[in-house]
């Protein structure tokens, strides 16, 4: 009978340690999680204000070449010039 109890109380014991593990590792991914949602609100936040600062720059920049009285020049139509380019190519090789 005390063999019993001895037992039952080592066995309660052992699920007591193996509980607390579980429930340790499960708080231990909750805050891992909670640091990386921080980290990626962080990021969030310095990408957008690399893209002001970035969109303050291009605007200054802007003015002072009007104010120097030189063109712009946009990527977008050199873009668009290599493209129609590349199409004469592929039409002369038909």
């Amino acid at each position: 009978m005390v063999l019993e109890v001895y037992a039952l109380n080592e066995t309660l014991m052992l699920m007591k340690i193996v509980l607390a593990i579980i429930i340790g590792m499960m708080l231990a991914i909750i805050i891992a999680l909670r640091v990386v949602v921080v980290s990626a609100r962080r990021l969030e936040r310095m990408e957008i204000n690399i893209a002001r600062m970035t969109k303050k720059i291009l605007k200054e920049e802007e003015l002072e070449l009007e104010k120097l009285g030189v063109k712009k020049t946009t990527s977008r139509s050199s873009k668009s010039k290599k493209k129609k380019t590349s199409s004469k190519k592929s039409r002369s090789k038909k």
